[in-house]
């Protein structure tokens, strides 16, 4: 008898645990509590090449090719994919045009691709569909302080930290705003607390680390540069940021090696190419300067001063003729670059210096011959010729006049 009971109480001590683990997992689920396995790197990129294989398949059968569009345009846009996200959302913009998340998604990829006035028209628009998130007002507040509009820019920047206060982007444009404003101090406390909210956020790296290369803080710009390669090791921008501050820290060759790291991984970093190549002129290899300036010419013909800076060291190197045609193509663009305009004169009078003692060293253009024609012949005959009389002397110890003689 006691067994049996003693069972039963077994039996009801398991049911209401049972009742109790379902009651708490239901409890979990409606309070958002449970916290999700946290996904590994390898499964996140395989989850989104499923993803995007799915919604390509979707958008060929022209399922919801609207919403397919955004979400697939959403993809793009954190794979850092601008062009293709632009291409995306403007499909979908097309399809539908009174939605206000898609104006809100293309106005984070107009800005990304720093298409600012494009940026703010369709972040207007979104809050003109009544969009009203956090992400739209701090997107609002980044582009408007970009183009200095400072005071609508607070306006919106305070509206997003009080529905989002812990937001790390918020900090972020608030530190951005800061800077522009030249507070420093309070800038760089803003993205601080940018980066201890959201490690990953790559800008916040990027503007704190030239804040103190440019104040001089060289040892903190350091140590957050290698925390921002630790977590970015193939960002392009951060290996010419370091290379910035070994310029401030007077280490050229590491500031070269940096720089040559960052073309490896973003060979159309142009702003790479120029410092490296200043770098050569400052140990007159004109000859690597040269190679490294006309790398840029194969992205940018018009790049500001390249011709001046090429012309200048094909004239280091010998070449006066074709220095000229580069320091002439400097003035053409930029006609009061005062270092083109004198490196053109001083280079066209070497030549015509030395082409004075050796002609044919210098590809000159022959000279245009004039046609000889006939002079006319003067009839002498009618022509009346006196002879020139001699001046009368005058006397030096009498004045001119006559009036009065001089005696000595």
């Amino acid at each position: 008898m006691s067994s049996i009971f003693f069972r039963n109480i077994g039996v009801l001590s398991l049911i209401v645990l049972l009742l109790f683990a379902q009651w708490s997992c239901q409890s979990d689920a409606r309070n958002a509590s449970r916290i999700p396995p946290t996904l590994t790197s390898n499964l996140r990129n395989d989850w989104g090449k499923d993803a995007l294989e799915s919604l390509n398949t979707l958008i060929k059968r022209k399922v919801d090719l609207d919403i397919n569009y955004y979400k697939r345009a959403k993809i793009y846009f954190d794979n850092e994919q601008y062009e293709l996200a632009e291409t995306d959302i403007n499909q979908s913009i097309d399809l539908k045009d009174n939605v206000s998340d898609y104006y809100l998604l293309r106005a984070k990829v107009f800005r990304e691709l720093n298409k600012l006035d494009n940026a703010l028209e369709d972040a207007r628009r979104a809050e003109g569909l009544q969009q009203d998130s956090p992400d739209l007002y701090i997107l609002m507040a980044d582009i408007l302080q970009e183009k200095k509009q400072f005071k609508e820019a607070q306006r919106y920047l305070s509206i997003s930290m009080q529905m989002a206060p812990h937001e790390a982007q918020a900090y972020h444009v608030k530190g951005a705003l800061l800077s522009n404003m030249a507070d420093t101090l309070a800038s760089i406390e803003n993205y601080r607390k940018a980066l201890e909210l959201n490690p990953k956020m790559l800008r916040s790296y990027q503007q704190l680390g030239d804040i103190y290369t440019r104040t001089g803080n060289i040892q903190n710009a350091f140590s957050l540069n290698n925390t921002a390669l630790n977590r970015y090791p193939k960002n392009a921008e951060l290996h010419l940021e370091r290379g910035d501050m070994y310029q401030k820290a007077y280490k050229l060759d590491s500031a070269l090696e940096s720089y040559q790291n960052a073309i490896e991984l973003d060979p159309s970093l142009l702003e790479a190419y120029m410092k490296r190549g200043n770098i050569y002129l400052k140990w007159h290899s004109y000859y690597a300067a040269l190679k490294s300036f006309e790398s840029i010419l194969r992205f940018q013909t018009n790049y500001p001063e390249i011709n001046y800076l090429i012309g200048s060291c094909l004239e280091k190197l010998g070449n006066k003729e074709k220095a000229l045609e580069f320091y002439t193509l400097e003035t053409q663009h930029d006609p009061d670059n005062h270092l083109a305009i004198a490196g053109a004169y001083r280079v066209q009078s070497q030549i015509q210096r030395v082409s004075q003692f050796n002609p044919g060293i210098y590809k000159t253009k022959p000279a245009q011959t004039v046609p000889q024609t006939r002079a006319p012949v003067l009839d002498t005959t009618r022509i009346r010729i006196n002879t020139i009389q001699p001046r009368s002397t005058i006397l030096m110890n009498t004045d001119t006049i006559r009036r009065k003689i001089i005696i000595k």
